[in-house]
């Protein structure tokens, strides 16, 4: 009996040694490192077309989590669920600033920052920022053109965040399972206007990122294949802040979702001025797409009608 509890015991001190040295590596290693990731001798043109074009999509990506009076300098990312897996968070400061911001990425670096989520330091980006792997490299300049630009959102501001103090969970999907986005074959081209379905699914899987809050899961969103993202456009990810929670809607237009009862003018109206049918408005994370024209918005109300199926209400 003593050799067996012995065996036991020993076999419960490697366990605790193999536990506690694993728990010690994650917490106490460093990320891994992607700087080999290729970064694309790039020198984006700043057209005001380009610029324009830009600022459009910054304002339909970016813009609600990283601006803060209306200046591009980054804010607490107000999300529980998003808190309590890895940590407090604050979206980045993307101004001109040298330090603060993003003043000291050349064109290039920010291409890769953008397409496979790897900073300038050579580690992952905050994994709570999506990679724009579904863009055309067009849109992506442009982007890079309006962070460059003369405009007052993106000016040098100095504002510095507190310090990501990641959760060992975050620690260990780092080290195991988040991985950057490789760099794609080709990337998709702007489809015309004219082509409302085309253009309108664009701006819901590649441009405004509308699937990704509007699914089953946040957490389970399929970037390079936005369709197969489960309960794709259907709704059901519940939105935690501090403030209140939000069950987010299902925005196909089919007989079970409020959307369907819409008219087009009246879900133009909702998309670009925030204000519902019933005159209700918008709670963060949704907000108003005033930068988008009324054919924009049109194209996605045509895209919506397209797609089969239910949702959630």
């Amino acid at each position: 009996m003593k050799k067996v509890l012995k065996i036991i015991g020993i076999t419960i001190g490697v366990l605790l040694f193999f536990i506690l040295g694993f728990t010690g590596f994650i917490n106490f290693s460093d990320s891994p490192d992607y700087s080999s990731i290729e970064i694309p001798n790039l020198t984006v043109e700043l057209t005001p077309e380009k610029i324009e074009r830009g600022e459009k999509i910054v304002h339909s990506v970016c813009w609600n989590c990283h601006a803060d009076n209306n200046i591009l300098e980054g804010k607490y990312f107000n999300d529980l669920d998003a808190e309590s897996t890895f940590g407090v968070s604050y979206a980045s400061n993307l101004t001109q600033h040298e330090t603060a911001g993003i003043g000291n990425y050349s064109d290039g670096e920010m291409y890769r920052l953008l397409r496979t989520g790897v900073s300038k330091n050579g580690q992952l980006n905050s994994v709570i920022m999506p990679s724009l792997v579904k863009c055309s490299d067009e849109d992506i300049h442009s982007i890079i053109a309006y962070l460059r630009s003369d405009k007052k959102a993106v000016q040098a501001s100095g504002k510095i965040h507190p310090v990501h103090q990641k959760s060992f969970l975050e620690k260990m999907l780092r080290r195991f399972v988040f991985k950057p986005y490789e760099y794609q074959k080709s990337y998709p081209k702007n489809p015309p206007l004219e082509d409302s379905i085309a253009y309108g699914k664009y701006i819901v899987d590649s441009e405004a990122f509308c699937f990704a809050c509007h699914s089953e899961d946040i957490e389970t969103i399929d970037l390079l294949n936005p369709e197969a993202t489960p309960n794709y456009l259907g709704g059901g990810y519940t939105f935690l802040t501090k403030e209140y929670e939000i069950l987010v809607p299902s925005i196909k237009m089919n007989d079970e979702s409020n959307v369907s009862k819409w008219t087009k003018a009246e879900f133009i109206n909702a998309v670009k001025n925030g204000i519902r049918p019933d005159e209700s408005t918008y709670l963060f994370p949704m907000h108003p797409f005033a930068h988008l024209s009324e054919e924009e918005v049109a194209a996605v109300y045509y895209y919506l009608k397209s797609i089969k199926g239910t949702g959630n209400k």
